[in-house]
């Protein structure tokens, strides 16, 4: 049970560290916020294998649950192809307009339950708070596209 740990640790440690490394070819005034969330992952993923490794050497168990069914496993499967396309649409489509679509249509797929106006409502209130931090107060660019 420990070595499925460990391994995924040493996975997220890998994913960090590379990177990380890749961050160095970003442009210098762009490398602050990468380097800061990869060295907070890199610090939080080693602390995470030292506990995994102490708790493996006390013979403690791990507190996992059991394995994903089918239906958790489709959803996840969905879940990462839709975020995977909400990425290529952002270019193509423009990053405000890609995020309000995905916002409306997967909280819609998740739960289906609310009434149709809160989904426009927070895609609407997503998009103005990324705006007005990242465009207005940052000052950083977003992908441009067809719609907005």
């Amino acid at each position: 049970m420990y070595k499925k740990e460990k391994l995924g640790l040493l996975f997220l440690l890998a994913f960090f560290v590379f990177f990380f490394l890749v961050t160095g070819t970003v442009h210098k005034d762009a490398r602050m916020y990468p380097y800061i969330v990869c060295i907070l992952g890199i610090a939080l993923t080693s602390i995470q294998m030292g506990m995994t490794i102490s708790k493996e050497r006390r013979g403690e168990t791990l507190n996992g649950e059991e394995a994903m069914t089918k239906t958790q496993s489709h959803y996840l499967i969905i879940a990462l192809a839709s975020s995977i396309l909400y990425v290529f649409m952002a270019s193509i489509l423009g990053f405000f307009s890609a995020t309000f679509f995905y916002v409306i249509l997967f909280s819609y797929w998740h739960t289906n339950t609310q009434k149709k106006w809160m989904y426009v409502a927070v895609a609407l209130g997503m998009d103005a708070v990324i705006y007005i931090t990242f465009k207005i107060l940052l000052a950083i660019p977003l992908p441009n596209g067809l719609l907005f």
